[in-house]
């Protein structure tokens, strides 16, 4: 990769780790999701118009703010906003792009709880996620990578969360 894509990376690596460490100020009890959201947008908006005048550049998503039991992608408008409360868990996503170079940057923090990235959930994930790792490869059969993980995250006492209606998964294997 030459020098000045990288650059473009790199700066829009900055801005979102930015608008990221902003997003964690912000999020405390009864702050509002889209209040967050909105001023984190506009964050990176404006720290992007600061560089590369004549480029493309811009949001690749909203800023989205997804609580508890709300997987991903949440990004409330006004009128169906969420007041964060004390000990809720919430996954923060991000992405901006810089002349079709795209930045994706991601956080899940517990409202409340400065310890939380050393509890024994996230233990768990992160182990869950090099098992994973470790055994997707091309050809592996789908249906017994989930068994493998399923294993692992049981046995902890954990459960997998099963996504509705994405697809039939017997007989689909990963391919790269």
């Amino acid at each position: 990769m030459d020098s000045k894509k990288f650059n473009k990376y790199k700066t829009a690596s900055d801005i979102l780790k930015s608008s990221l460490s902003l997003i964690k100020t912000l999020a405390i009890e009864n702050a509002s999701i889209h209040k967050i959201s909105k001023t984190s947008d506009q964050f990176i908006l404006d720290k992007l118009n600061n560089v590369y005048k004549n480029l493309d550049k811009g949001l690749s998503i909203p800023t989205s703010i997804s609580y508890n039991k709300i997987i991903a992608h949440n990004n409330p408008s006004e009128n169906n906003d969420y007041l964060l409360k004390n000990n809720d868990i919430i996954r923060i996503e991000l992405a901006c792009h810089i002349d079709k170079c795209s930045v994706t940057l991601g956080d899940t923090i517990q409202i409340g709880n400065e310890q939380f990235h050393n509890s024994k959930l996230i233990k768990i994930a992160r182990k869950a996620i090099d098992l994973s790792l470790r055994y997707i490869d091309e050809d592996v059969d789908i249906i017994n990578f989930n068994s493998i993980l399923k294993s692992y995250i049981n046995c902890n006492n954990f459960f997998l969360i099963k996504r509705p209606y994405v697809f039939d998964e017997s007989g689909v294997s990963i391919r790269y």
